[in-house]
């Protein structure tokens, strides 16, 4: 994952496999809390970090070790390394979301419906354009809340349409530091 690098270095890097010889407490990803005007500004996280957060939310979140997981969030945030460590600690798939489908609740129930994701991660405003489109979504999915607790309104309409809501919580932008299950607005 480069989650902090320019394109032309990207573009311009050697396409040849990395030595692996990372070891688990060095550092796997920077992550911008909210806000954040700069790389001085970053927590890094080591890859035992991120692994141990993954698992620990895999766990609580009751999925199978071959998960497949929908990510709606920008890549520089704290979920959307979650999002993308979550299914690679098993046998899992990720698929995320692209800029443009952000903006289109109907787009993103169509990505929903057709990719059969067993969780999809959503800040309220994202789940907010999903609810509002009159397409059906799939009735069963674990659906994971971020970037704040959900009105009553939103959670109702989450719980009729999937059956399942989880919210997390990250206060200081940085690794997930609690998840919940909501059962009722």
């Amino acid at each position: 994952l480069w989650l902090d690098a320019d394109p032309p270095e990207i573009a311009a890097s050697d396409q040849s496999p990395i030595a692996a010889d990372a070891g688990d407490g060095d550092p796997a990803a920077l992550i911008y809390p909210p806000g954040a005007s700069g790389i001085d500004e970053a927590r890094m996280f080591s890859h035992r970090e991120l692994g141990r957060n993954a698992e620990a939310l895999r766990k609580v979140l009751d999925l199978d070790r071959e998960a497949r997981v929908l990510g709606t969030s920008a890549p520089q945030t704290a979920m959307s390394v979650v999002e993308c460590i979550l299914p690679l600690i098993g046998e899992g798939s990720i698929v995320a979301a692209g800029a443009d489908e952000l903006s289109n609740g109907t787009t993103l129930v169509q990505r929903i419906n057709a990719g059969k994701p067993d969780v999809v991660f959503a800040s309220t405003d994202i789940w907010k354009k999903m609810l509002a489109v009159d397409v059906p979504g799939p009735r069963r999915l674990k659906a994971v809340c971020f970037g704040g607790t959900p009105k009553s309104k939103v959670v109702e309409s989450i719980l009729a349409r999937h059956g399942e809501l989880w919210n997390t919580l990250s206060p200081d932008g940085g690794g997930v530091a609690s998840c919940g299950r909501i059962d009722s607005p």
